[in-house]
């Protein structure tokens, strides 16, 4: 704003109104939604509000000269100026899961931005230990980077964490950034015996029906689990298909189920 004030014998200000409550400017006197400045205070002049504020604001600015010597006024008409507000993200959520030993760029999470006024926003892992995932910059799809799927572990996930930090930025190069636990969907997993193969002694041809034979025991992955984890033991031809009579389910006890006798054979 120029005054034409050509010997400085007059007063200038500057008036602004419109300034929604619970905004404030950095200069100036405040009355109600009106503020009144001086020249001076035009330099670095801002608008300050909560961070959570996202509405545009329109203001009217009109410039006042008086003439000191005898009060004469002039002013301005009044210009309209529109304030585009960019509010800054206030959070980051997450949906969905990856499959728990998922191979290399396997998906299933994506994150989403809450954002008063919304825009695009790029996103960026800042913590990744491990680095186990990665994420889309322009999407917010968390995907597998490790080649390694052992290293997706559901028993893993719930007893350490999988926790990355994602910094989100939007089109006016504001940022929210948070920490999350990437939720690992378990997987029913394969058991295993402890050994290659069992050997047991032999039993007297007249053993009762119910004597302990010996026992097998099998290790499986899914301890959290108790639907995947529960194990039953059955026994096998050699075709590996599943024939009659099982060790009990609690321990891979094999038992004898009927009469021994050397000479039935």
């Amino acid at each position: 704003i120029t005054f034409p004030d050509g010997d400085g014998s007059e007063t200038h200000s500057i008036i602004i109104t419109g300034v929604p409550s619970g905004v404030t400017l950095n200069r100036g006197v405040q009355a109600g939604t009106t503020w009144t400045l001086t020249e001076a205070d035009l330099d670095g002049l801002a608008l300050g509000g909560p961070a959570n504020w996202s509405a545009n604001i329109t203001l009217g600015v009109k410039a006042r000269a008086v003439e000191t010597s005898n009060g004469n006024a002039a002013e301005t008409a009044v210009k309209t100026i529109l304030v585009d507000v960019n509010a800054a993200p206030t959070d980051i959520v997450m949906t969905g899961s990856i499959k728990e030993n998922s191979a290399h760029r396997a998906g299933g999470i994506t994150l989403g931005v809450v954002d008063a006024d919304g825009g695009s926003f790029t996103y960026e892992l800042v913590s990744n230990p491990g680095n186990r995932f990665e994420i889309n910059t322009n999407t917010g799809a968390v995907t597998v980077l490790t080649t390694d799927p052992a290293q997706i572990d559901y028993e893993t996930a719930m007893a350490q964490g999988n926790a990355v930090t994602v910094k989100v930025t939007d089109d006016g190069y504001l940022t929210f950034t948070k920490t999350f636990y990437l939720t690992i969907a378990d997987e029913n997993e394969r058991p295993v015996f402890g050994q290659a193969s069992y050997t047991f002694a032999g039993i007297s041809e007249r053993a009762v029906i119910g004597t302990a034979i010996g026992a097998v025991s099998a290790i499986d992955p899914d301890t959290l689990n108790p639907a995947f984890g529960a194990r039953k033991y059955y026994f096998q031809n050699a075709g590996g298909a599943t024939v009659l009579g099982s060790p009990d389910v609690a321990g891979g006890s094999i038992r004898l189920s009927n009469i021994s006798d050397d000479e039935m054979f």
